[in-house]
């Protein structure tokens, strides 16, 4: 006999690309995304955050600052190709030009 009850599927847990080119920081923030319950991938730097870009990826968490490309060329790249992935851009430098740019 088969229990109505009994549920056979797993839920699928949101999945989180952060970038950050720190890797102490990086593992930080991915420690405390699983510890709440999120899939987490990382990447070092934009390059390797666009080869995320085939994973189904819920939202992009980008340090701003990152060597050759910033994390709002990296939205910029990424919402050409995944339009409507959410994007949050942190940086430990505020000024009103680089968040002006990122609400752009």
């Amino acid at each position: 006999m088969i229990n109505q009850n009994t549920h056979d599927h797993f839920e699928q847990k949101p999945l989180i690309l952060v970038v950050e080119d720190g890797a102490g920081e990086r593992e930080a923030l991915a420690r405390v995304l699983r510890f709440e319950g999120y899939e987490v991938a990382t990447a070092r730097d934009a390059a390797a955050a666009l080869r995320h870009l085939d994973e189904p990826i819920d939202l992009v968490i980008s340090d701003l600052r990152m060597g050759k490309q910033t994390g709002i060329d990296l939205m910029r790249a990424w919402c050409e190709r995944r339009p409507g992935t959410p994007f949050i851009i942190v940086t430990a430098y505020g000024d009103v030009e680089s968040a002006v740019a990122a609400m752009k």
